[in-house]
């Protein structure tokens, strides 16, 4: 029996718009999501889902209820399974064994985490917008982010007191030094609590559902210490599953099924102002298959990778590429000449998705980066053999992260193409390479022809 409490969670966290969007194409209407009815034969679009409520009705054949009376329906499964398939989206622990008085005392910690994240949300905010945030605010505006995105976002500033926060939040609607703790946002010390974040610009990093679950905070004077940091690992914030501006973007990504990724808070907050409303950033750490998921369950299909334009940008697509192949999203590589937050400032929204429009794929900017980094050039022209040997060997563990199939092949005959080669020579090199690493290579095809 699945305990009360975990079915309430799922219910609270689950996005009707998206779980249900999966089955009927929706498109915004008003206050609410339309589309066809799945469930009966529909010419005109009589199916509405309400997000706030997480239901659904027909106005044509009466059908509505909840995500879960709706996948009951659809697809004839028992009310427990649907339960658990969603759970297990989520993350959330629904095993046999976990008795509801055992989850109990874990969702209350996690309700005091989550409270005590948007207590310090409102705090810092308020204080941005008041006296003690003019120096945040001068620097939020030479910057270029403007008031309304500021709000949006929820951003706010830490002051160099080392208290102010714990004085202003603990004791308040309840929350205890331990809910503030577990929220990651106070540091219990030698010489007692004081907060994490002094002298920050601080931005709440949020879930899929909208909630606060950690904060980033970018350093405003001088002082020794890094520029940026993070909440630690908490319950809540887990930097390898949360994606700076998700709750804000999931709509965005789930109408084009593309996700623009980058690095900084920064570059999500200044094409998010320019109107380019689809674009997240990975929290001070690197993407992850958690990461990819987060973005699978928002409809991504594809992902425009947007890094600075810097040694450490043009890395990040090799190295991230096994991930993607695996996760089985399409991606491309859009070059930047800086940081993408200077870029839209300069050319604005029209030259902003120029530059993403114009983003080769990842496998044609793995295979052009192997070919410069072996001939100085981005063309294999006067290429010697051994340098398209080093190019291939370069390029076969990118070829074996690809699912086996048409996917893996194209790629190995754009190789091919690329470099001159016949397609043979190049699968064979591809599964020797594979071989000698022990990564599963290519199966062993045979073609005649010369690579095209």
């Amino acid at each position: 029996m699945i305990p009360d409490s975990v079915i309430e969670e799922v219910r609270a966290r689950l996005d009707a718009v998206i779980v249900i969007g999966r089955h009927t194409k929706l498109r915004k209407s008003g206050s609410s999501f339309s589309g066809t009815c799945p469930f009966h034969a529909d010419k005109n679009p009589s199916f509405r889902v309400y997000a706030e409520k997480k239901r659904f009705r027909c106005y044509g054949c009466g059908a509505h209820g909840d995500v879960f009376e709706f996948l009951q329906k659809l697809q004839g499964k028992e009310f427990p399974v649907v339960v658990r398939e969603l759970a297990a989206e989520l993350g959330i622990d629904v095993s046999q064994e976990t008795a509801s008085s055992q989850l109990e005392p874990l969702r209350q910690e996690k309700a005091g985490a989550l409270a005590a994240c948007e207590a310090s949300t409102a705090h810092w905010s308020s204080n941005l917008w008041g006296s003690a945030g003019e120096n945040a605010r001068r620097y939020l505006n030479v910057r270029g982010v403007n008031e309304t995105t500021a709000r949006e976002f929820r951003l706010g500033v830490a002051v160099k007191e080392w208290h102010d926060l714990h004085r202003a939040v603990a004791g308040k609607n309840g929350l205890s030094n331990a809910d503030l703790g577990r929220a990651g946002v106070v540091v219990d010390g030698r010489k007692g609590i004081y907060d994490r974040f002094r002298d920050r610009l601080i931005f709440p990093i949020t879930d899929l559902d909208g909630r606060v679950v950690g904060f980033g905070g970018r350093a405003l004077g001088h002082e020794a210490g890094p520029k940026y940091i993070n909440t630690p690992e908490t319950a809540l914030y887990k930097k390898s599953r949360v994606l700076y501006g998700i709750g804000q973007a999931k709509d965005a990504i789930r109408k084009s099924g593309v996700a623009i990724l980058v690095e900084g808070y920064f570059d999500v907050l200044l094409p998010r102002q320019a109107g380019v409303r689809n674009v997240v950033a990975v929290c001070g750490t690197t993407l992850t298959p958690e990461h990819l998921e987060l973005l699978k369950r928002c409809e991504c299909r594809e992902l425009v990778m947007l890094f600075d334009g810097d040694a450490a940008g043009a890395a990040a697509p090799p190295q991230l590429a096994g991930a993607i192949f695996q996760a089985g999203l399409s991606a491309r590589v859009a070059k930047l000449p800086g940081d993408p937050d200077e870029y839209v400032r300069a050319h604005g929204r029209a030259g902003f998705e120029a530059l993403v429009a114009s983003a080769p794929s990842l496998t044609e900017y793995l295979i052009t980066r192997a070919i410069e980094k072996h001939t100085g050039t981005a063309a294999a022209t006067h290429a010697s053999v051994e340098q398209k040997l080093a190019i291939v060997r370069m390029l076969a563990p990118h070829a074996s992260a690809l699912p086996e199939g048409l996917t893996r092949s194209a790629f190995e005959r754009r190789i091919a193409q690329r470099l001159a080669l016949e397609i043979g020579g190049v699968r064979e090199e591809v599964h020797r390479q594979c071989a000698r690493s022990g990564a599963p290579g290519p199966r062993a095809e045979r073609s005649q022809g010369a690579g095209t």
